[in-house]
């Protein structure tokens, strides 16, 4: 188990200078958001695989692991925030979406990162279970299959207001597929800490799927409330973590911080790396 940041939360420094930074504080690996402005596939080609180069040389240097986050809200659409998803009612849209992830696929494929990580989305119609799985499958079989052909794994990150919104529904997905490739995020919001019973009981349920982690604080002050409760239930959650020898990242995120965001991401390293075996 290594820590890692979410570098989304640090907006007032280019790709390339917040790897170097988050290095320099000690962690081992990063959270790249694909997004409108840092690794989009769908940007000037010479400016793409230029940044494309520089990330995956700076990685390199510094020894950094990375995942690729494909959950930007307006990396497809500037005027509608999530959309289209792999939910969506119009085919078209959701092949835009299919599109999206394959490209995330090769830039995960050359950054050499440990997934590509996505949400299912959320329906726009009324269907039942049986036709909204359906929908949901007929894009992630094309998403996994390529991936699988590239060596990439794919992870299902569970969020409210999306299809798949908790590990049990990610569990009824499983009984409907045959994917073994198919891996899981788990995101544990500081709130989550707090009860650290449930957080254990999911890791040791789901360890053989989890490939990456996310530790959440989105309450956009230097300090939150909810960040400093949380500390009492991390020692447990880690200890969980160690117990099913997770071997991925546990990256933190932490967003809403502007000019504050460095300094966030040096005071959550100094906070949570002692809880951290290697």
């Amino acid at each position: 188990m290594i820590l890692g940041y979410d570098i989304s939360g640090i907006k007032q420094l280019d790709t390339v200078d917040i790897v170097g930074l988050l290095a320099d504080f000690g962690y081992l690996s990063v959270a790249i958001t694909l997004d409108r402005h840092v690794l989009n596939p769908y940007a000037d080609a010479h400016d793409f695989y230029s940044q494309l180069d520089a990330v995956q040389q700076s990685l390199a240097e510094h020894g950094m692991r990375s995942v690729v986050d494909t959950t930007a809200p307006f990396v497809l659409d500037p005027l509608r925030p999530n959309e289209p998803t792999l939910m969506t009612g119009d085919s078209v849209e959701r092949a835009r979406r299919v599109g999206f992830l394959t490209d995330a696929v090769d830039v995960a494929r050359e950054l050499g990162s440990d997934c590509i990580t996505l949400f299912s989305g959320s329906l726009d119609e009324p269907l039942s279970d049986d036709d909204a799985f359906a929908r949901l499958l007929e894009g992630l079989n094309v998403i996994v299959e390529y991936a699988d052909g590239e060596g990439v794994a794919v992870s299902v990150r569970p969020h409210r207001d999306t299809f798949i919104d908790s590990t049990e529904r990610f569990d009824e997905l499983l009984q409907r597929i045959q994917l073994p490739q198919l891996k899981l995020t788990i995101g544990i919001s500081s709130a989550d800490a707090w009860c650290e019973s449930s957080v254990v009981a999911a890791i040791t349920r789901w360890a053989d799927w989890l490939v990456d982690v996310r530790v959440e604080d989105a309450q956009g002050v230097s300090r939150s409330s909810e960040w400093e409760r949380a500390q009492h239930g991390f020692p447990a959650i880690f200890a969980a973590l160690d117990q099913v020898a997770y071997q991925g990242a546990v990256h933190v995120q932490r967003d809403g911080y502007t000019e504050e965001a460095s300094e966030a991401a040096r005071q959550a390293f100094a906070e949570l790396s002692p809880l951290v075996g290697g």
